[in-house]
């Protein structure tokens, strides 16, 4: 399998929990400064995030349930101001009010390294030509795929949630010769958690 951040994804254990309670440190001292909701919790459960000593005081915390992203809709649980904050998502929002979901420049970078390992892990090259076919919207997942092949060297096709002969005509548009030295395509969508590398007919 190959392997994007050596340095990250085969950490040692012990280096693995201390780089996770200190990060965990960092989060909850946050909330508790930036938003109120998490401050109200902690004071409800009687947790102060200096009470974080180890991963398993995590057992302490209270749980964040759907409905507080709903009664502090839109904004309410962003632990940023709206000016550090580049990129908004929310999901449907069909049983109630959407979830809505602030990034930053930070957290974009993140997002595109997690999804980076992903899909070099799952065999994705820097000749290949990627066509994701979810649906591009206020849904999360094209855009984090999207930046993620990207980060690992991919042409992204982002055709979205297209017609079948749509479909077939990019692959073709990105087929050899048209993006030579590339040689594979692989068509990541909605409906298989799997994404199939084939060389595209022309």
């Amino acid at each position: 399998m190959a392997i994007w951040d050596e340095q990250h994804e085969s950490i040692d254990r012990d280096q693995l929990g201390a780089l996770q309670l200190k990060r965990l440190q960092g989060m909850l001292a946050r909330l508790y400064e930036r938003v109120p909701h998490y401050r109200a919790k902690l004071n409800d459960v009687g947790f102060a995030p200096g009470d974080l000593k180890s991963l398993d005081d995590l057992r302490a915390l209270p749980f964040t349930e759907k409905t507080a992203f709903r009664d502090n809709y839109p904004c309410g649980l962003f632990a940023v101001p709206m000016d550090e904050v580049v990129e908004i998502h929310s999901s449907s929002g069909t049983t109630g009010k959407p979830v809505v979901c602030g990034f930053t420049k930070a957290d974009l970078d993140t997002w595109a390294e997690l999804v980076c390992r992903v899909a070099v892990a799952a065999g994705v090259r820097q000749d290949d030509v990627a066509q994701v076919a979810f649906g591009y919207g206020m849904f999360t997942g094209e855009f984090g795929l999207h930046y993620g092949l990207q980060r690992a060297g991919a042409a992204v096709l982002p055709i979205g949630a297209a017609t079948r002969p749509a479909n077939s005509s990019s692959c073709r548009t990105s087929a050899p010769p048209c993006s030579s030295p590339r040689r594979r395509t692989c068509s990541i969508s909605a409906r298989s958690s799997r994404s199939k590398a084939s060389r595209p007919r022309t």
